[in-house]
């Protein structure tokens, strides 16, 4: 009996050399067979590579060399080097190839990339995810916003890769018991080197085949990779004994500690990362009544309010997923002219039955869950699309004070800086004061960025917080965004037409535009354009609608 022909196994590594300017290719001879790919034709081009890339690494593969500035003369070039998935044609079950891509790129005389050279190696999938996912968690636990961020994205590729491979993972929900009272007998610094040190305990516990993040002041939470229902409750019982077996050494002395877990395992217990969360938490809450070191699983048969209350983190990351987030424009208008110059572009949220929600009904609780940098990462996408598709557009963009620290949103705006230099110009960044409150550090080198790319800086909601004049000696910002408060009854408020007239006025001295929002009348209308208002924005010029729509009537 003849044996079956076998497919021979592909070459593991290959290189290229890329002409940027002509986008050419030139690949070793073995390369369609290390990517998978049928015919050589496929990946000639710069182009056609990058549309083999899966969609969430094409920022990061763009911004390493297309992307990329130089400064000084690099004879030698300067190196890069990415982790990406490539798809096939048809050769692996997923359709995808995993590459560990490094090389070498050298700049022109502008500092731009003209050519480079790269070795792509075939790798094992799982590695470079574990690899992603460690090594993106910085040691420092100010920033919890992010932490929950990449909890969630944790959380979502070890779900995905349980549900491929038939397993589970879990998801720990953690919390110190005493912590109220250390702090008030012993003060904060103590409580917060208790809780550091805690950290520590756990993530030596944990160890290299899990993800642990702060997720909230007294709350770690943790997604192990390989863990069902029963592997919880060992899990569980090895970070209590480790804790307790203490003492957690902190200025004021050694201290025994106390920890409530809550823990849930997907999809065994819960299908989704959303209901992961939830349930977790509920699960928390009730091993904290205990009073004592107590690990609570979820019950599968719990319906307690805290996991059937999972609307808006579902529904958003849900939107997320099945791409039904979209941007509503709202016009802004010059004032010295009354035509449309631009348009604010604001998130929106299409549910599954077609309905709209505006981002004041999920954004709130989305930053409280570490979703906000998720979202900016989308709208960003969405605009830049926009921009691209429409030659003549200008926007404004709100970020949240999460995003500032976000490198991989600055990763595809610069992506596609590269791609079409003159794009950014036509894009506006709208950031809070409270994002400069909370690290006006990282918010300097986020505007410094943002301006080298050729973005316009605009604080937004001014007025309302408390460093705003500082501020504005400091940073170089190219807009002021005035809070729509101000405009209400401005007519009949003689102190609110001072404070807003005194605003323009030394925006004005500084060289700085500025926008009144929320304008609903022509008197304040009329008021804003004689103080000198340099643009108005609000419901006398019109409702945010969809681009779509916009579109179709021909007003983009």
């Amino acid at each position: 009996m003849p044996h079956a022909e076998t497919k021979p196994e592909p070459e593991r590594e290959t290189s290229y050399v890329w002409d940027l300017p002509s986008d050419r290719l030139d690949w070793q001879a073995n390369a369609a067979n290390v990517l998978g790919v049928i015919a050589p034709d496929a990946i000639a081009t710069g182009e056609k590579f990058a549309a083999r890339i899966v969609p969430e690494h094409q920022a990061l593969w763009r911004s390493s060399v297309l992307g990329a500035r130089a400064s000084v003369e690099a004879a030698h070039g300067i190196a890069y080097h990415v982790q990406i998935a490539i798809e096939t044609d048809g050769e692996s079950a997923d359709g995808l190839v995993w590459m560990d891509v490094s090389g070498r790129w050298w700049p022109d005389a502008t500092g731009r990339p003209t050519h480079a050279t790269g070795v792509l190696r075939r790798v094992d999938a799982r590695f470079l995810e574990d690899r992603h996912l460690l090594g993106f968690v910085p040691d420092d636990e100010t920033r919890e916003g992010l932490h929950r961020t990449r909890l969630f994205e944790a959380l979502g590729v070890y779900l995905t890769r349980a549900q491929r491979a038939g397993g589970s993972c879990g998801l720990f929900m953690m919390s110190a018991n005493g912590l109220d009272a250390i702090n008030a007998r012993l003060g904060p610094d103590v409580g917060d080197e208790f809780i550091s040190a805690i950290g520590r305990l756990i993530k030596t516990e944990i160890g290299e085949t899990g993800v642990v993040v702060r997720y909230a002041s007294n709350v770690f939470a943790a997604v192990l990779d390989r863990c069902d229902g029963l592997a919880l409750t060992a899990t569980a019982e090895r970070i209590i004994s480790r804790v307790e077996r203490g003492p957690i050494v902190t200025p004021a002395g050694p201290l025994k500690a106390a920890i409530a877990i809550g823990a849930v395992a997907l999809p065994e217990h819960v299908e989704t990362s959303a209901e992961g969360v939830a349930c977790a938490r509920a699960a928390l809450e009730r091993a904290k009544r205990a009073q004592r070191s107590i690990c609570a699983v979820h019950n599968p048969k719990d319906d307690t309010p805290q996991c059937r209350d999972k609307t808006v983190t579902g529904e958003v990351i849900a939107a997320l997923e099945e791409h039904r987030l979209l941007l509503a424009l709202q016009p802004i208008v010059k004032t010295a002219d009354g035509q449309t110059a631009g348009y604010e572009a604001l998130l929106r949220l299409r549910k599954t039955d077609g309905a709209l929600i505006t981002a004041a009904d999920f954004l709130e609780e989305a930053e409280e869950l570490g979703l906000a940098p998720l979202l900016d990462r989308r709208a960003l996408e969405l605009a830049l699309a926009l921009l691209k598709t429409h030659p003549r557009l200008k926007l404004c963009l709100n970020v949240s004070c999460l995003t500032a620290g976000d490198r991989n949103w600055l990763a595809t705006l610069h992506a596609e800086a590269a791609r079409d230099p003159g794009l950014p110009s036509r894009l506006t960044v709208e950031i809070t004061e409270t994002a400069m409150i909370h690290d006006l550090e990282t918010v300097r080198t986020f505007v410094d960025r943002l301006h080298a790319t050729g973005c316009k800086i605009a604080i937004d909601d001014f007025g309302t917080g408390y460093t705003s004049f500082r501020h504005l000696k400091t940073l170089p910002i190219d807009m002021l965004k005035i809070d729509g408060l101000f405009m209400k009854n401005l007519p009949d408020d003689t102190h609110g037409r001072v404070i807003v007239k005194s605003m323009i006025d030394m925006a004005k001295g500084l060289g700085i535009e500025t926008v009144a929002e929320w304008v609903s009348d022509g008197e304040t209308a009329a008021f804003l354009t004689e103080a000198g208002a340099t643009y108005l924005q609000g419901f006398l010029y019109g409702n945010p609608e969809t681009a779509e729509k916009l579109a179709r009537e021909g007003r983009l």
